[in-house]
């Protein structure tokens, strides 16, 4: 009976050799030919028919790689696989088996297994949606600037030299809102991405990028732990 199985991961990965080593391994096994195609940041897409070409790619800062995706077919008994890793317009890990029901439910096994130990220990901080962050924090704002604003009385005029003032803090506390906002997107754009691709040079990069991550939240946790501190012995 033939069978056909499509899913998504959501997960930030981190995929080393080893990894894409053992996926080829399992289309391999399962009597498919295995090609794969490397979308790089050079603007060149390369090809490979071969696992070890693959895994040897130099992947420099200059062509590093920026999606994969591995694909296999067989004519008897008919059977497609499809992984896609990092590609840019869908989830970060898509997966498209098709062929005879107990292969693919063999395969799709092996697959989830192998791609669930590529799971980034920093993956909710790479695919949290940032609007349900902001947004508790922009309404809780607004109504702090509600309740220390006076109501019930008229509002004088106020003069030239005072508006003038407000707008310019105004404007200077939404600049600031601003760049913390652009600041953190590219700090998790930069030292927390979706996917990664830790084979040939990328590896060092990874694991440079690993040391930057926890400073980063040791900074944050102690910075945190200051602040309730501080608020405590002021109170």
């Amino acid at each position: 009976m033939e069978a056909h199985t499509k899913f998504d991961i959501a997960h930030a990965f981190v995929a080393t050799s080893s990894d894409i080593s053992k996926l080829w391994d399992i289309l391999e096994n399962a009597g498919l030919t295995v090609t794969a195609t490397i979308s790089c940041t050079d603007g060149l897409v390369r090809h490979f028919d071969n696992r070890e070409l693959l895994v040897q790619y130099d992947n420099p800062t200059r062509a590093a790689i920026s999606s994969l995706e591995i694909s296999a077919k067989s004519r008897d008994p008919y059977t497609t696989a499809e992984i896609s890793l990092g590609a840019r317009y869908s989830a970060p890990i898509s997966i498209s088996l098709r062929g005879e029901e107990n292969t693919i439910s063999l395969m799709r096994t092996y697959v989830s297994d192998t791609v669930d130990g590529m799971r980034a220990w920093y993956t909710r901080l790479s695919t949290i949606d940032f609007f349900y962050v902001w947004f508790p924090i922009f309404m809780v704002l607004l109504m702090l600037a509600q309740i220390m604003s006076p109501s019930g009385t008229p509002h004088p005029a106020m003069p030239l030299k005072k508006a003038l003032e407000v707008l310019v803090i105004s404007a200077a506390a939404i600049g600031g809102i601003a760049a913390v906002i652009w600041a953190i997107a590219w700090l998790r754009k930069r030292f927390f991405p979706v996917a990664t691709f830790a084979i040939g040079q990328g590896h060092s990069r990874h694991q440079h990028n690993e040391q930057i991550r926890w400073v980063v939240i040791v900074g944050f946790v102690v910075g945190v732990g200051a602040s309730i501190v501080a608020t405590i012995l002021l109170a």
